[in-house]
This record gives C-alpha cells, sequence and structure tokens, in this order.
C-alpha cells in the first residue's frame, strides 16, 4: 500500500451523501469526521480501489461502516453482526446485512471470495484471534483491516502478536487504531 497515495486519495473521498442513509444525528456526526478521528473515509477509499470485489464487514452494528465499505458500487458489501442493530433509512442496493455468525461453515466460501474483510467486532481480542486463525486454517488472501487496535490491552496484544505484514494505519483511520493486515 502506498501510503501518499492513499493520504491524496482520502482528500477525495466525500460522504455527505452517503451520510443522508444513516438516521441518528451522533452517527451521521462520526461518519463525516476527518481521518485519524474516524475510519470511515479510509474504508471508502479502500472500497474506491477495488473493483467488482466482495468485501465483508464483520460488525454492523449500525451500519455506517458497510456504508462507507459501498462506497464504490461495483462492489458487493455483506455485513454481518449477530443481532439487528442497524440505524439506517435505507440500504444501498449494494449492500446485504446478515444476522449470523460468519465463522459457520456456510459462509466458508464467501469468505473465499473476499477481497477486504473489516473486523470490528467486541474489541477483546478473542473474537478477532479466532476469525485471524479461521482465515489463515481456510487459506484466505486478502487484506483484513481491524478496528480499535490500540482501543484496549487486549487490542494491543492481538495486534502486538500478528505474525503477518501489518502496517498501522491509524493516522488515517480510528483515533483507537486501525490496522492493516495482509494475508498473501
Amino acid at each position: 500500500m502506498n501510503i501518499e497515495k492513499l493520504s491524496e486519495d482520502l482528500g477525495k473521498i466525500d460522504l455527505t451523501e452517503l451520510s443522508s442513509y444513516i438516521n441518528a444525528d451522533e452517527y451521521k456526526h462520526y461518519f463525516l469526521c476527518p481521518p485519524g478521528q474516524e475510519h470511515y473515509k479510509l474504508l471508502a477509499s479502500l472500497s474506491a480501489n477495488l473493483t467488482n470485489a466482495v468485501i465483508l464487514d464483520i460488525g454492523s452494528l449500525k451500519g455506517c461502516s458497510a456504508l462507507a465499505l459501498s462506497y464504490n458500487k461495483t462492489n458487493k458489501i455483506k455485513s454481518f453482526n449477530l443481532v439487528n442493530q442497524l440505524d439506517l433509512n435505507r440500504i444501498p442496493d449494494n449492500i446485504e446485512f446478515i444476522v449470523d455468525n460468519i465463522l459457520d461453515q456456510k459462509y466458508k466460501s464467501l469468505v473465499l471470495s473476499a477481497k477486504l474483510i473489516l473486523v470490528d467486532t467486541f474489541h477483546d481480542g478473542t473474537f478477532e484471534r479466532q476469525f485471524h486463525d479461521f482465515l489463515l486454517e481456510i487459506n484466505w488472501k486478502g487484506m483484513l483491516i481491524l478496528d480499535d487496535i490500540k482501543l484496549n490491552n487486549e487490542m494491543v496484544y492481538y495486534w502486538g502478536s500478528i505474525k503477518e505484514l501489518k502496517v498501522d494505519v491509524s493516522k488515517y483511520g480510528h483515533c483507537s487504531g486501525t490496522g492493516i493486515v495482509y494475508f498473501v
């Protein structure tokens, strides 16, 4: 990843239109925050650099990360959460929200088809490690984005334990840390 190009690309991202999909003013505010505070422009930029790709969003919550990942309309976003907590007034055509466990074997081929995966879940390092091990087990190839890598001791430890090529892009992502792991 070319960090200078990434920085240029972030300046071109405008999330204003997508923010109109979000009901809660608080989440609209977060969605429009600059890189280094929130990661939404980074996610949109990563999506913009893929074409006709399957992108997974693990941990839908209110739906904001999936919205940012849907920036490039040619990509298909599959967003997973264990419960429905969405707070959107409409959903772009290229997003599908799924209430289920991504670790279920029925999703193995979907995971293998993804070029980019965002994990933004419990932030205790447990699921993150479990999902990481699952990706290794199935020999997945792609870019894994991890949110909140500096949030707490558990996430700092998990991030530090990763052996694959990784880059801390918190400067362009979330104030509590954003990391990219390359599975090659």
